[in-house]
């Protein structure tokens, strides 16, 4: 193989890494825990409260 493609071949195995990261550490973070309730929520009223 020439250089292009081994340089395609890391951008590429380095973007799948990056990716498979954000991934995983989205799941330890809690992100996807409440796949549910976010449309629910927005159906709730939002109490105002005045800042003065």
């Amino acid at each position: 193989m020439n250089s292009a493609a081994w340089l395609l071949t890391a951008v590429c195995l380095s973007m799948t890494g990056g990716a498979g990261l954000l991934i995983w550490w989205s799941y330890r973070d809690g992100q996807f825990d409440d796949v549910e309730g976010i449309k629910y929520r927005m159906l709730q009223e939002d109490v105002v409260q005045d800042e003065y």
